[in-house]
């Protein structure tokens, strides 16, 4: 905020506060590059004056933005943007079947049915809705094909 410094706040919506886990290889990760003065109330992102005993400021979205940038674009991907790792994720999720409820959940959208809009595939997978048919309605074919 101007004459501010940088202010964090809750985030947009109720949806924006949550926990949530980390994979095993995330946290595999942060344990081995932890610094060695870390303590519990540390932030795991701090800004660049370090952790300080864990009184570390806030990152500045903006300079986190740029430093991404410049990383991505000295690996050559100038192509990929912060966005593309969101829906990333959501497409993992996705394929992995988790309903669009979890989806929302875990990428802090308020209603699934953005998330479902947006981010999910709409098309058929395989057979899941075919044999559903044939469960309810009773095909009589012993035999499934793909068609």
């Amino acid at each position: 905020m101007k004459g501010m410094g940088l202010v964090r706040h809750e985030g947009k919506t109720f949806a924006a506060r949550r926990l949530l886990p980390l994979p095993a290889f995330v946290v595999e990760m942060l344990r081995e590059r932890r610094p060695e003065d870390v303590v519990p109330t540390s932030m795991v992102f701090a800004n660049s004056r370090g952790h300080d005993l864990g009184r570390g400021s806030w990152r500045d979205p903006q300079n986190t933005g740029a430093r991404l940038r410049e990383a991505l674009d000295a690996a050559g991907y100038e192509w990929v943007t912060s966005h593309v790792f969101r829906k990333t994720a959501a497409t993992i999720l996705d394929q992995a079947g988790l309903s669009a409820r979890a989806i929302a959940g875990h990428i802090g959208h308020a209603r699934p049915s953005i998330t479902q809009d947006v981010y999910m595939d709409k098309r058929a997978a395989g057979r899941e809705a075919a044999d559903a048919f044939d469960a309810a309605l009773g095909s009589g074919a012993d035999e499934k094909t793909e068609h």
